[in-house]
């Protein structure tokens, strides 16, 4: 009985190696010069080639942009009111848990760091911010 199940777990492990490899070959590389956004990004977004290899590194990378959100019940885009409160945007590193304010910066040694200014729980009064541009909006999480 215990044969039989040891030829039984060798068949499948095939299987799973085979649809492994079968999707490997299949799988074609993003084409950025197209301007073709990867399914990773945010799709409603036009950018141009340069704006979507940066998201594409930042991604990579494990970054992602939480867009500042309404806090008070009058708070919209677009409504400069200054009785209204936000809460601020911010980065954040999925991979290793970074938090930035601004914008991720390359250095030298090829790897996005941020300024780790922390602003997930700070809110701001003042009217609607200035929509985000748009790297942060293909790297963003969909607001609720």
């Amino acid at each position: 009985m215990s044969k039989m199940k040891n030829v039984y777990f060798a068949y499948l492990i095939r299987i799973f190696f085979v649809i492994v490899l079968f999707g490997c070959y299949c799988s074609k590389p993003v084409k950025i010069d197209e301007n073709q956004i990867p399914l990773e990004l945010r799709q409603t977004v036009n950018a141009d080639r340069n704006t979507i290899s940066t998201a594409i590194e930042l991604r990579t990378q494990g970054w992602f942009y939480v867009p500042p959100q309404p806090k008070s019940r009058q708070a919209a885009w677009g409504n400069y009111d200054g009785r209204t409160t936000w809460w601020y945007g911010y980065w954040i590193n999925k991979k290793n848990s970074k938090i930035s304010a601004r914008i991720p910066v390359k250095q030298q040694d090829g790897v996005y760091y941020g300024d780790g200014i922390d602003l997930r729980l700070i809110w701001r009064r003042g009217g609607s911010p200035i929509y985000p541009s748009k790297l942060e909006l293909l790297l963003s999480l969909p607001w609720k």
